[in-house]
């Protein structure tokens, strides 16, 4: 990874939500396309009992949550591999995919906007500044993964 893409990501890391982006190539290859319903469900169980049924960005409860899985990329050995699955809150994991938000209606995506800003304590200036950054990343990030791997199972 250059120099200025590492400098990107260490600045986005810095927000407490953000969104880490992955390779285009990698969209949709994660453990629910793997796994059975039934065998995805109890993940999906154990974790959110673990994260004791709270968003872990924003730690919102008595919210409906959702799975998200946490990935780390080896560009050099073009490898993808599982760090962690934790609790996310709606609007956390909209965010974090934020690439998908775009197809939302306007309403909803106002409210990933100012979930951002809330949760990151940054204006909406902040939010279309970081968005630019975002994207710019994503597209750095484009690299082909030919498989991966999981360091939790």
């Amino acid at each position: 990874m250059s120099e200025a893409t590492k400098l990107i990501e260490e600045n986005l890391s810095k927000l407490k939500l953000w969104a880490n982006t992955v390779p285009k190539q990698t969209f949709q290859v994660n453990l629910w396309h793997v796994l059975s319903e039934k065998d995805g469900d109890i993940i999906r169980t154990v974790i959110y009992k673990r994260d004791n049924y709270r968003c872990q960005i924003c730690g919102k409860k008595s919210v409906q949550i959702h799975a998200h899985e946490q990935w780390k990329f080896d560009y050099s050995k073009e490898l993808q591999i599982l760090e962690d699955i934790i609790s996310l809150c709606t609007p956390c994991h909209y965010n974090i995919h934020l690439g998908y938000s775009g197809g939302f209606e306007k309403s909803e995506r106002e409210k990933v906007i100012t979930h951002w800003c809330n949760i990151n304590q940054k204006t909406r200036e902040d939010f279309s500044a970081y968005v630019l950054n975002v994207f710019a990343l994503s597209t750095i990030k484009e690299k082909k993964f030919i498989f991966f791997s999981s360091s939790i199972f």
